[in-house]
């Protein structure tokens, strides 16, 4: 958790990574929370793969990624390509959260999603934007 708070990236954030895949569930979530504290792209990164992977609820991750700056929504639109069905649901409750005015366009596309869920939840972003 103190790397976390000390913010510090690189090197930080691959040492947490790897803690990922402990068997151990209370490191997993500490690191997870740790890389949670680290708000840059590439933390943003592995914990969107956590929701691909489904090591912890969506809803966690979400909490964890929506106070990260904005620069992050280019990476949840890399997420948003998964066939995952969830995957592609927690990244549009994600930008919920961020509300990426300046996306207004793709977030739009979202709209005719084959899963209900992500049209519901690209719906509810659209009227938070």
């Amino acid at each position: 958790m103190s790397l976390g708070y000390a913010g510090l990236n690189g090197k930080t954030l691959d040492v947490l990574a790897k803690c990922l895949d402990e068997k151990d569930e209370d490191v997993v979530y500490f690191s997870m929370t740790a890389i949670g504290q680290i708000k840059v792209v590439e933390s943003a990164r592995i914990l969107l793969d956590l929701i691909k992977r489904n090591v912890f609820s969506g809803y966690k991750i979400v909490s964890l990624l929506e106070d990260f700056p904005e620069s992050i929504v280019p990476a949840i639109f890399d997420a948003m390509k998964s066939k995952d069905e969830r995957v592609r649901f927690w990244s549009t409750k994600l930008l919920a959260k961020i509300k990426p005015v300046k996306y207004y366009p793709e977030v739009k596309t979202l709209t005719s999603d084959p899963s209900a869920d992500v049209r519901g939840a690209a719906c509810e972003c659209l009227g938070k934007m």
